[in-house]
């Protein structure tokens, strides 16, 4: 099993630098998920119940305390919720259902390996459409953001029965909306380089 923020990160390097990057992946994904962790369950209790969102993440924030960097990544994430009220809030008028610590199930797999990850929420547009939103709230290259992007589309696909259209990336420190890929050629080149890379991950990493 491999994860699709280690095959983001990947998939574009030199294999040369893959363990070191592997190695810098594992303590960034742990530290990502804890500090921003308060983020996301405070903006999932905001779209619960609407209004509760900044005292959510005050009672949130004071599980990181005491860890390094606790002092900049709670401005941070106080910044980033504003953002979402502000800009993103308006474009998801009802919320569907939320996949934080959901199994990633059912399973789906690429190059013969299961990659593991899930969307953090799902609620419709305006239009009534279902968008299945993947909080980004961290600095990628566009090449990472472009993958991750990609993969969460397989996971669309495959997961929930949706197209590429459904997917939407909520960069928080930006503001923007970032969607996968539309060019037919750039999304076939995109998923072989994908794959390719899955492949190398297991004759390198699997025991």
């Amino acid at each position: 099993m491999i994860h699709i923020y280690a095959l983001s990160h990947l998939y574009d390097k030199k294999v040369t630098a893959w363990k070191a990057e592997v190695e810098r992946q594992e303590a960034d994904q742990k530290f990502q998920y804890v500090t921003y962790g308060p983020l996301h369950r405070a903006i999932i209790k905001e779209l619960r119940r609407p209004g509760i969102g900044k005292e959510e993440l005050d009672l949130q924030l004071l599980s990181i305390a005491r860890m390094p960097h606790a002092k900049s990544v709670s401005e941070n994430s106080r910044v980033y919720l504003d953002t979402f009220l502000t800009k993103f809030l308006p474009l998801l008028p009802n919320f569907i259902d939320d996949y934080l610590g959901d199994p990633s199930t059912p399973p789906v797999t690429l190059g013969g390996e299961e990659i593991k990850g899930n969307f953090h929420f799902c609620a419709h547009d305006p239009n009534g459409e279902r968008r299945f939103c993947y909080l980004h709230a961290s600095k990628w290259s566009k090449q990472e953001i472009t993958g991750h992007l990609e993969l969460l589309t397989m996971i669309a696909e495959k997961r929930f029965g949706v197209g590429r259209e459904a997917v939407w990336m909520l960069d928080l420190p930006k503001g923007e909306l970032c969607y996968p890929e539309k060019d037919p050629k750039r999304i076939v080149k995109l998923r072989k380089e994908l794959t390719n890379a899955v492949e190398i991950y297991q004759r390198l990493f699997t025991k």
